[in-house]
């Protein structure tokens, strides 16, 4: 069976038990450092991860064909537990060629120790499994399997100061609008609820192509992200209109209702825009209330708009309706 980084992290937190143990499985790494050990080998601390977290290992460069691996990768890996000098446990990372693991998509192979809130990634992978549509499930895994995509949208920030403004919030945001649709007692065609989901996880995505230089060449307006959910999903689009048309048009028809308002169609784009207003305003309050008294009927909001004073009005936090 292949394993997961949470499997050796329990291995090290009972090594009186399970100390003779291999584990083998499909596993990220991305080399820390190098030394030279006394015997004259050569040798690299890394990371080893995936969506369940990450756990530091040791690995020799005769087991790669005498040169480490230097960039993020995946591979087939056999980990072995030994005692070091000091006698810690030490976790020890061998390539393995000959076996045959059980593939692992790029979404659980995202980097743990990249991510802000390492706790979301289960989160995302979960939703990936909700998918009823096989199609929409290979459209995920296509989004995230571009390295620098991937690493944007999970540390981002959903706002520079309005709302889920800490790296990592972009992620957290999308998750929240995404589980909101998936949580509904939807009666209408699976492939309609996955694109809902999907739009609600991706509603935000053109922040990612916004917070990049090349932004400024784009013939949009340049702060208005939802334009460009197609350009930033393009290549993984094309592969999921190849796949499945009916999921394809499905997709495109929510993507489009999203970004014109024109709700009849596709009214879980509707959905989708008003639990984003959702999760902006808890996260708002949320942060908020940390700054203001139990009495204030004011919190700081999205920025300042025409008509309004930049600031949410919620009632107290001391209000009878909320328990002590």
């Amino acid at each position: 069976m292949a394993l997961k980084v949470e499997d050796v992290q329990r291995v090290l937190k009972h090594p009186e038990m399970e100390v003779d143990t291999v584990l083998m499985g499909r596993f990220g790494l991305e080399l820390i450092n190098t030394a030279t050990a006394q015997n004259g080998e050569l040798y690299g601390a890394a990371h080893l991860y995936d969506y369940t977290g990450s756990v530091r290992v040791y690995t020799l460069a005769e087991h790669w064909g005498g040169s480490l691996p230097q960039e993020l990768t995946d591979a087939n890996l056999a980990i072995q537990f030994e005692f070091s000098r000091n006698g810690d446990l030490v976790p020890v990372a061998l390539p393995v060629k000959q076996e045959v693991m059980p593939p692992r998509s790029s979404i659980e192979l995202l980097p743990a120790h990249r991510v802000p809130r390492p706790e979301d990634l289960p989160r995302l992978v979960s939703l990936a499994e909700s998918l009823e549509s096989e199609a929409y499930r290979q459209f995920m895994i296509s989004v995230f399997s571009d390295p620098p995509f991937a690493a944007d949208f999970l540390t981002l920030s959903a706002a520079y100061r309005c709302h889920h403004a800490e790296p990592g919030g972009l992620l957290r945001h999308s998750l929240e609008v995404a589980e909101g649709i998936q949580a509904l007692n939807l009666k209408m065609h699976p492939l309609k609820r996955d694109a809902g989901i999907l739009l609600g996880l991706f509603h935000d995505v053109g922040k990612v192509l916004l917070a990049q230089d090349k932004a400024r060449t784009l013939p949009c307006r340049f702060t208005h992200h939802p334009d460009l959910i197609g350009i930033v999903l393009d290549d993984s689009l094309s592969m999921l209109k190849w796949l499945d048309p009916d999921a394809y048009w499905a997709f495109w028809q929510a993507m489009h209702a999203y970004q014109t308002k024109n709700y009849f169609d596709a009214p879980l784009a509707k959905v989708v825009s008003g639990l984003d207003g959702v999760s902006a305003q808890q996260d708002v309050e949320t942060r908020g209330r940390r700054q203001a008294s139990a009495r204030s009927y004011w919190v700081d909001g999205c920025g300042y708009r025409a008509g309004s004073s930049g600031q949410t009005w919620s009632p107290p936090t001391d209000h009878p309706a909320i328990p002590s």
